[in-house]
């Protein structure tokens, strides 16, 4: 697919016809990067305070499309394996291959004490992060494993390589050169010999935090490999320098997390992304040391949004979708996927947009993010005072939101009674939709509302009800579709207050609202299943409570840890197991919201995978 659009921060010459001039120009970029991921050209320019650069694999990706495509390349532009290594060390998935000397020299190269068996102890070390790693993602995660190289690199383990990389580089993944007709393809790892280019350079403890974020990232990618190694959006299909892989670097940022939650390197790069809130999801660039560079790593936020709300194993199921299918259908797995939960992409965007402003001293874990007291907070596009009794125009202001992108209006609150209306109009779209939502903010609470928007027209009345009982409202702006286009949308909107809007309103009533997943398949210990309700007025902890029946009425579970707030983004969640600890049988349960004389039921399919 052609994408028409590109932005000039991406400094890459994109014409209807491309001249040969232009395609040398594009195929220089990745070369340039190519050479120095390997560190075989000096980084310039790159500002020292900035993160490190993190993975070289999108460059080496887009070297190895080159090849693919069969453009001439220099011989030293070749991608080829560091096989001139002397030393290998190999357990039951992997061949380490290491220097002892030289400037490919492994951390700690002397030290051979625990165990003393002709190996460094750091190289002992490396081999069990990544067989944990492989443990983990395949038999615990039960990803596929990564396609076989037919003994390339000595025999048919996967093989990583520890080579002096480029400053800041980690490591990265490439598939396999033999082959160019597949897209389900084996690939090799290298990553850097001692760290010492990145933050984590200096004891062995560190030097070990940055082996296994970058042993769960780059093998995660080996991975995606088995799945799509096409899966990446593009502007032109045959300039590789405007591919975006932002999912895989994305994706294994998050799987980063996932095994090793304790190292949380992807705190790093949030600044990159959470405080540019109207670029694309799918923002990418090969320009070093840009925000756009370095986006990718902090939309990890994306599937960690995802596998919170949804389960770990949503992650999963979207590569097995992608896998159906060579090339970017990332959208279009993501929405079917979230339509099976009662939702799409667009709901689920807006969702995930609202998530990103409960963060930092807005942080609530119960209905957002575990980790989101470290996030940073958004940037918001407009600031409007306390609203005086005739409405004020908002819009048109900073950057527009681009496809999958957001804004936000962040609108002060008084202390008077009464509330805000809001009237909002976009412009006319295709193949993507409008979607707003209000969110009111106070200390541990952030309930939130979809506003009545035509997705289409974008035009639209909402309201929100009790402003004073909130430090601000927020209005949460997005633009989603299935079709990923990179330009920025216009729009504009009034909002005014209201002493009428008190009382009840939107969220309403007391009532169970959605159980997910649904059905709840109990495959491991971590599954769990997030029950979401409303409440009609704030009550006190042990006046509300959910009980799980069977369809006899026998009592399964009493579930006490729930939340009291008023508004409909109250949440508790249940494990699957019964009042003595043990899991339920597959069937068919009833849960049932209780307390103050009320109640509202609903039911939920439980499958048990698991002893």
């Amino acid at each position: 697919m052609l994408r028409s659009f590109v932005p000039v921060l991406y400094l890459v010459i994109v014409l209807t016809s491309i001249s040969s001039g232009e395609v040398s120009e594009s195929v220089q970029l990745i070369i340039d990067r190519a050479a120095e991921v390997r560190g075989e050209k000096p980084i310039i320019g790159l500002d020292p305070d900035l993160p490190p650069i993190k993975c070289g694999t999108p460059a080496m990706m887009a070297l190895f499309e080159l090849q693919r495509q069969g453009i001439p390349l220099p011989a030293s532009a070749l991608q080829v394996r560091a096989d001139n290594l002397p030393f290998t060390y190999g357990g039951s998935h992997f061949l380490i291959h290491y220097d002892t000397s030289g400037d490919s020299a492994c951390f700690e190269p002397d030290i051979d004490v625990n165990p003393a068996d002709g190996h460094p102890d750091y190289i002992n070390d490396l081999l069990d992060i990544f067989e944990y790693v492989w443990e983990y993602e395949v038999e615990f995660l039960n990803y596929v494993g990564p396609l076989t190289d037919n003994g390339r690199g000595g025999d048919d383990r996967l093989d990583v390589y520890l080579v002096n990389l480029g400053s800041g580089v980690f490591g990265f993944t490439i598939p396999d050169p033999d082959s160019f007709n597949q897209y389900q393809m084996p690939g090799y790892i290298e990553i850097d010999n001692d760290f010492a280019g990145t933050h984590y350079g200096g004891s062995l403890e560190t030097v070990l935090q940055a082996a296994r974020v970058t042993a769960a990232h780059e093998f995660f990618h080996t991975v995606q490999y088995a799945y799509d190694e096409t899966e990446f959006d593009f502007i032109d299909v045959n300039i590789p320098a405007t591919y975006k892989p932002w999912w895989l670097e994305a994706s294994s940022t998050w799987m980063e997390d996932i095994v090793f939650d304790d190292v949380n390197d992807y705190l790093f790069y949030l600044p990159f992304f959470l405080p540019f809130p109207h670029m694309s999801l799918g923002t990418f660039s090969y320009v070093w040391g840009t925000v756009e560079s370095y986006h990718p790593y902090g939309a990890c936020v994306w599937p960690i949004y995802l596998s919170e709300k949804y389960g770990v194993d949503i992650i999963r199921r979207i590569w097995e979708g992608c896998a159906t299918v060579q090339g970017y259908n990332l959208l279009n797995v993501t929405d079917s996927l979230m339509r099976f939960r009662s939702s799409s992409l667009e709901k689920a965007f807006l969702e995930f947009a609202v998530w990103n402003i409960k963060v930092g001293e807005y942080a609530d874990p119960d209905s957002s993010y575990d980790e989101g007291e470290s996030f940073p907070f958004p940037d918001t596009s407009v600031g409007i005072g306390t609203l005086p009794s005739i409405p004020l125009e908002f819009g048109g202001v900073g950057p527009q939101p681009e496809h999958l992108g957001v804004n936000y209006v962040v609108i002060n609150t008084g202390y008077n009674e009464g509330g805000i209306g809001i009237d909002f109009d976009g412009e006319d779209l295709t193949g993507a939709g409008w979607h707003v939502a209000a969110a009111g903010h106070r200390q541990n609470y952030s309930p939130w509302q979809d506003l009545d928007v035509d997705p289409l027209s974008g035009s639209g009345l909402g309201e929100w009800r009790d402003w004073n009982l909130y430090w601000d409202v927020t209005l949460v702006i997005t633009v989603a579709g299935l079709t990923p286009f990179y330009d920025s949308y216009n729009y504009n909107g009034t909002v005014w207050f209201d002493s009428s809007l008190r009382g009840e309103g939107a969220p309403p009533g007391f009532k169970l609202i959605s159980a997910f997943p649904s059905p709840f398949v109990i495959n491991d210990p971590l599954d769990e299943v997030t029950i979401r309700y409303s409440l009609d007025l704030r009550y006190d902890r042990g006046d509300i409570y959910i009980w799980v029946f069977d369809l006899s009425g026998n009592r399964v579970r009493k579930i006490e840890d729930v939340r009291t707030d008023f508004g409909a983004q109250n949440g508790a969640a249940w494990d699957g197991k019964n009042d003595n600890d043990e899991y339920v049988a597959s069937g068919i349960y009833i849960l049932l919201l209780e307390g103050a004389g009320k109640s509202s039921s609903m039911k939920i399919a439980v499958v048990k995978n698991i002893n």
